[in-house]
């Protein structure tokens, strides 16, 4: 309904009650009119026509009746909502008479007599007036109709007599029939909105009667709803008790049974072993042998069923002691030597060069975990060969993620097959179990053993072409391959709290140290965002817990048990408990007060960190004589001139670079410095990959299509500024070396800068300051790093004839680049022709801005190869193009340039082909 429709309907409502008020008060306004009827007429008696006096009280008096009974009829109900037809004429006529009435009766007495005995009429007509008014109050126009005969002829009357007195009462009954008629507009208006308010008062508590019962209804939903919840809640905790305790028992059942089969057989297999050596038939030689490989087998299948019963039970423990890589899957590989062997496979393994062999884990399990991977491999395997990789996926200060990779080309699977694995008692396909044996346990122990360790595990395979089996384990890094700490800066600390001042009071000591914090606020919580967090990668890992032990509801007992009873979690994070009572933790766990100052903190932190600023020495370490300082010191000095080795530089860097021959020669020096290595081949490719990895470092060039370096580095920055993320270190590596380019770099954003051609010192001494500047995280999202290539012979002896291009250069190339040097030169001669052209079309449209880009490119490739002379020819001839002036005639100079260009790629063609 809209508004007018509620209006209209609030007037018609307002109306009826007031014509329901009229009736109800026309009565006592009808019998007061009669009574002073009588009363004048009654006085008036002995003066006048006895007849005219009866006449007019007669019809006065059914007047009045016939006023009554009209409202009656017109009058509505309480429950009506429309006002009946015509009741407003009828009453205004009606009304309009019985003035008029008066106003005879005022004309026939007034006359009857002279003197004080006329204003007994007049009082009299201003009674009836004034009982009328309280009726007819609320109805001005009813009232004017009345008002106006009544008091006009005695107003007349007064008047026309002339008497001082006479003009006082006619302006006394003038004022007051006017005070009336305002009187009545008021009080009709206030009227009205009284009994518009009346009604809206009686709909809102209508409503919101309503609405309290809308609301307890809604109330006792709420609560059925509730008590449903809270039903089905506890049948489902009572189920996953039940659940808990079925598997418990289970564990327990396989825990029992396979060790009492596990015992008689224990008995079996060396009774058979040593029958093995004794002199037998043929016959009864392959009847034992078939007997004692049938009971290794089974006590593969028990074993596989014990572990499987210890890690649903979680009494699986792992253990943290030195690995040696290489021994690890030497062992593994003669253990399953002989299963390759007897079906004709190839068993092979691959180390990465640059994996480091010595760590730190349970090598029992992995090498549980391998073996029974390259078991299944051969067991699918019908002949090819089945491979072993190990490679370094990334690396923490603390931890290398290790990959381990088992290819084989055996029967491979589909997708859907896949997909059934890794799930307890299934297998790929169930006619397996037939054709090539086991439980498919294997896979499924394997799954748990990773996860406890940790790590991932996966497959890929394609049905007919054979399957890769991989997994990948954080493994501790040995002892004295682990950097010590200088700073607290980079640590990222997660708080268990819910207390908020708490919570504040720490983060603004760990945002003073540099220390990326987060919060949570039980410990269920904190379990599962450092398990988010791990999931993110190495570099989003938390390393330290602050836990309020204050408040039981946060759980910092349960949460320090659960995280001591994970071997990769407790070797990954330190603990401290917010706790004001003395004395240390379980098992050790330090405890400091809620109001611990600042600088106490910072020390205990630290201490739990093995933080150790610059230059302390180490408690196990005793003070060095004088002679031994200098000597360090000078040893250290000297080793800070040399150059460090490659490999030393741990990160992920992304290389951005157009040129092809810069690309290669960049690539290969910071492949040497040791950095994994991602490629952007402009500025906006550069910030799209930004979007998919996280670098330690980035490597811009300047000059490049579509985005320039200037460009990109400033929308890195921006975007860094926005999202609040870390600041990616940027070096420049341009061959732009005139005065200003660095600020130039500087200005854009870049945090260093290096000219062309690279210095291999001078670029690893700029890596190095900046990765140590970011405190050696690594990225999240890290690609295997590559092999090392290996180092070809030395370089092939040319005649230097003009000295166009430098030997030296050329000499360090090889040494660097080992095989890729000749790739690079091929390179070299297939792109700088274009370049030249570039050039020489330039020149004869002498278009000054066409020369920039090419001889930009020009001047840093063939500087990179050792061609000097031909670089600074580009040199300048960019440099004049971009101010303007040349040094010679555009012509001449290109031309100069070309013949520069011709006698350095002879000599470089003579090294490509000697």
């Amino acid at each position: 309904m809209n508004t007018h429709t509620d209006q209209g309907q609030d007037s018609a409502q307002v109306d009826v009650e007031r014509l329901r008020l009229l009736y109800v008060s026309a009565l006592p306004g009808g019998l007061a009119s009669i009574c002073f009827g009588l009363l004048a007429a009654a006085h008036y008696w002995t003066f006048g026509s006895h007849g005219l006096i009866l006449a007019w009280l007669a019809f006065t008096t059914i007047l009045e009746v016939a006023r009554f009974f009209s409202l009656r009829v017109f009058a509505p109900s309480t429950t009506a909502t429309q006002i009946p037809k015509n009741w407003a004429l009828i009453s205004g006529v009606l009304t309009t008479i019985a003035g008029i009435s008066w106003g005879l009766g005022g004309l026939l007495f007034f006359n009857l007599t002279d003197g004080l005995q006329s204003y007994v009429i007049i009082v009299l007509i201003g009674a009836v007036n004034a009982s009328v008014f309280p009726v007819l109050a609320g109805f001005p126009r009813l009232l004017i109709g009345f008002l106006a005969p009544s008091l006009s002829v005695v107003m007349f009357l007064l008047l026309t007599r002339g008497q001082g007195l006479d003009y006082v009462l006619a302006t006394i009954f003038f004022v007051t029939a006017l005070a009336m008629t305002g009187i009545s507009g008021r009080l009709q208006a206030a009227i009205r909105q009284y009994l518009r308010l009346s009604y809206e008062n009686a709909e809102l508590l209508r409503s919101m009667g309503e609405s309290k019962r809308h609301a307890e209804k809604l109330n006792t939903d709420l609560s059925e709803e509730i008590n449903q919840r809270r039903e089905i809640e506890q049948q489902l905790n009572d189920a996953r008790l039940q659940a808990e305790a079925a598997s418990m028992a289970k564990g327990e059942f396989l825990a029992t049974m396979s060790h009492e089969i596990r015992t008689p057989l224990n008995g079996i297999l060396p009774i058979l072993d040593i029958l093995r050596e004794t002199d037998l038939s043929a016959d009864q030689k392959d009847y034992l042998n078939t007997a004692f490989s049938s009971s290794k087998h089974l006590l593969s299948i028990i074993d596989d069923i014990l572990d499987y019963s210890k890690i649903e039970a979680g009494k699986l423990e792992l253990e943290t002691v030195g690995i040696n890589l290489r021994k690890l899957i030497d062992s593994v590989v003669r253990l399953m030597a002989k299963n390759a062997e007897v079906k004709n496979i190839e068993l092979k393994d691959k180390i990465d060069a640059n994996v480091r062999l010595a760590l730190r884990g349970d090598p029992v399990r992995l090498r549980q975990v391998l073996t029974n991977l390259v078991s299944n491999a051969i067991k699918f395997t019908r002949k090819g060969q089945v491979l072993i990789t190990i490679s370094q996926r990334g690396s923490t200060r603390t931890h290398h993620e290790i990959l381990f990779a088992v290819r084989d080309t055996g029967i491979g699977m589909s997708a859907s097959q896949s997909k059934k694995l890794f799930q307890p008692f299934a297998q790929a396909d169930a006619s397996t179990t037939r054709l090539h044996g086991g439980t498919g346990l294997g896979l499924v122990i394997c799954k748990r053993l990773v996860d406890l360790m940790g790590g991932q595990i996966g497959v890929k395979s394609e049905l007919g072409k054979g399957s890769i089996f991989w997994f990948s384990v954080p493994l501790l890094k040995a002892v004295g391959d682990m950097s010590a700490r200088t700073e607290l800066t980079g640590v990222r600390a997660l708080v268990v709290s819910k207390n908020d001042e708490l919570k504040r009071r720490l983060k603004v000591f760990l945002d003073g140290w540099g220390m990326p914090n987060e919060f949570a606020q039980d410990g269920k919580k904190a379990q599962a965002e450092i398990r988010a967090a791990n999931s993110r990668g190495a570099s989003w890992r938390y390393e330290l817990l602050l836990i309020d032990g204050r408040d039981a509801s946060v759980g910092a007992s349960q949460l320090t048990s659960a995280i001591n009873a994970n071997p990769t979690l407790k070797e990954q994070l330190s603990m401290i408990v917010i706790d004001d009572s003395e004395g240390d933790g379980e098992g050790g766990i330090p405890k400091v007060p809620a109001n611990i100052a600042q600088g106490d903190l910072h020390r205990i932190v630290s201490k739990a960190m093995g933080v150790r600023p610059p230059g302390e020495l180490r408690e196990q370490e005793a003070p060095k004589s004088l002679v031994e300082q200098a000597a360090s010191m000078g040893a250290e000095k000297a080793a800070k001139r040399s150059a460090v080795k490659p490999g030393k530089a741990e990160g992920y860097a992304l290389l951005v670079e157009d040129n092809p021959v810069n690309l290669h020669v960049a690539r290969k020096l910071v492949k040497l410095v040791g950095l994994d290595l991602d490629e952007a081949h402009n500025g906006q490719e550069a910030v799209e990959k930004l979007e998919k990895f996280d670098y330690d470092l980035i490597l811009m060039d300047c000059q490049m299509p579509i985005m320039d370096g200037y460009t990109a580095t400033r929308t890195i920055r921006n975007k860094e500024a926005k999202s609040g993320g870390k600041r990616i270190p940027i070096i420049a590596m341009t061959a732009n070396a005139m005065v200003g380019d660095k600020e130039k770099c500087l200005d854009a954003g870049m945090d260093d800068y290096m000219s062309k051609p690279l210095n291999r010192h001078v670029l690893e001494e700029t890596i190095k300051k900046w990765l140590d500047a970011q405190g050696g995280a690594a990225p999240a999202k890290r690609k295997p790093a590559p092999s090392k290539p290996s180092v070809p012979a030395s370089l092939p002896q040319v005649p230097d004839g003009e000295g166009v291009v430098d030997d030296t250069i050329l000499k360090d190339l090889v040494d660097i680049m080992g095989d890729e040097f000749l790739e690079l030169l091929e390179v070299y001669l297939e792109d700088s022709p274009r370049a030249v052209a570039s050039l020489e079309e330039a020149a004869a449209n002498n278009d000054l801005r066409a020369l920039v880009a090419p001889a930009h490119s020009l001047k840093s490739t063939s500087a990179n190869l050792g061609a000097t002379r031909l670089s600074e020819l580009a040199k300048a001839l960019e440099h004049g193009a971009r101010t303007g002036h040349l040094t010679g005639s555009m012509a001449d100079m290109v031309a100069h340039l070309k013949a520069e260009h011709l006698a350095a790629s002879r000599k470089l063609r003579a090294y490509l082909k000697g």
